[in-house]
């Protein structure tokens, strides 16, 4: 009946059957098998939880045997290599012909997806195709060039509609994700041009990205242009608060983002700003806060699952600091009913953090003043 359903394009039929796909097996075969098959289900369908994140979890170690060449190559999203790879095989079981099928209809599936994104950006409507690729980021790992691609698309659309231009930060790397993070895009541009840079799926990926990045080079320019000459006189705030980040001003930076949140109407959500610009601070990471800034619009539901999850690692590995600041966001989310998380549950939730933080700062200065006995 899966099979059935998989064949006939009933993708969300598969959701009745994943509680028996997903029984635990004694066989570690059907253990990577089951596993493989939810792995490429979150390519073709929006799982449910708790699958949905055991997916998107899963490493390739979870679903890969030993040298097989089919389920590395999936693994890395290279469908149209995976199925050539899988022909070369004449194996009629059950299980290798279901894989067989499911491989088919996930490569075609990304590949109308690829296109719908490739459609939209070649309308320079940059936005619908960010939201592709942020869907598919939700339900699994993006391959390589899907992530080049958002990282380029985030920042067009953060100077768009900023009216601003992103700032280049020192790379001296040849990553290309690393220079896209750092808006390196000259550099990366060279290094595409130059084909030091591999691209899959017969370039076409990566004229994509050059035609993106080239994009965005000439917005730089031109935004550059308007600030220096047409729009001197006018105070811009944000400008300023990146200048004060990227001079290690924190108090300065965090002025001037209270006046631009203000300018924006979402003074509301300075709390979490501040916040997180103090952990990027903290962490080096100078361009991250800025994709939060942009995520920013009235309404906006903080996601506080995330910084939960980010507040216990902090507090096992004892970063105190950087705890604390995780704390101070998700108790102003629930003081600002900002949070995707009920108050009852939230509360309950911070009274445990609190208490727990509170202990461990308790022991660390305890520790920071013990006197050592003189030999």
């Amino acid at each position: 009946m899966l099979y059935l359903a998989v064949y006939d394009g009933k993708f969300d039929d598969i959701k009745t059957y994943l509680d028996a796909i997903t029984e635990q097996t004694s066989s570690d075969f059907h253990r990577l098998h089951d596993n493989f098959c939810l792995y490429l289900f979150s390519f073709l369908i929006d799982l449910p939880e708790p699958y949905r994140t055991t997916a998107k979890n899963l490493k390739p170690k979870d679903y890969v045997q030993p040298n097989m060449k089919m389920k590395i190559l999936a693994s890395k999203q290279f469908w149209g290599d995976a199925l050539t790879e899988k022909d070369k095989f004449d194996c009629t079981s059950i299980e290798s012909l279901f894989i067989d099928l499911l491989l088919k209809k996930v490569a075609s599936f990304q590949f109308a997806i690829i296109h719908k994104i490739f459609h939209y950006i070649d309308k320079e409507k940059f936005d619908r195709a960010l939201l592709i690729i942020n869907q598919e980021k939700q339900a699994h790992p993006l391959d390589d060039n899907l992530e080049r691609l958002r990282i380029v698309l985030e920042d067009i659309l953060f100077m768009e509609r900023n009216n601003i231009s992103s700032t280049i930060f020192a790379s001296n790397t040849d990553s290309i994700e690393l220079l896209l993070q750092c808006r390196n895009y000259n550099r990366a541009r060279e290094l595409l041009i130059s084909n030091k840079i591999p691209v899959n799926k017969e370039n076409v990926v990566g004229k994509k990205l050059l035609a993106l990045i080239e994009y965005a080079i000439a917005l730089k320019k031109s935004l550059i242009y308007r600030e220096l000459f047409l729009q001197p006189d006018i105070e811009n705030p944000f400008k300023k608060m990146q200048q004060s980040f990227e001079d290690g001003n924190i108090n300065l930076a965090c002025f001037y983002l209270i006046k631009h949140l203000k300018q924006k109407g979402l003074e509301e959500y300075y709390y979490l700003m501040e916040n997180y610009i103090k952990i990027c601070n903290e962490r080096g990471y100078f361009c991250a806060y800025l994709g939060v800034l942009d995520e920013l619009t009235p309404g906006y539901i903080v996601p506080v699952r995330h910084y939960i999850e980010s507040l216990e690692i902090a507090l096992r590995y004892q970063n105190f600091f950087e705890a604390r600041l995780f704390l101070n966001i998700i108790e102003g989310a629930y003081s600002h009913n900002h949070s995707d998380i009920g108050s009852e549950e939230l509360a309950s939730i911070l009274e445990d953090f609190r208490r727990k933080l509170a202990s461990g700062e308790a022991q660390n200065c305890d520790q920071s003043f013990t006197i050592q006995p003189i030999n």
